[in-house]
């Protein structure tokens, strides 16, 4: 299983706003460091 299919997987069994707004900054975070990478 990918990693998307995996944090889709967790939202699904949790449901709960304050795992939803983890794995939201988790992934906002991790796309920030790839688009420093892809600007530079």
């Amino acid at each position: 299983m990918d990693k998307i299919e995996y944090i889709k997987k967790y939202i699904d069994d949790i449901k709960n706003d304050d795992s939803i707004t983890f794995i939201y900054a988790f992934i906002k975070a991790h796309v920030d460091k790839v688009w420093e990478k892809e600007n530079k």
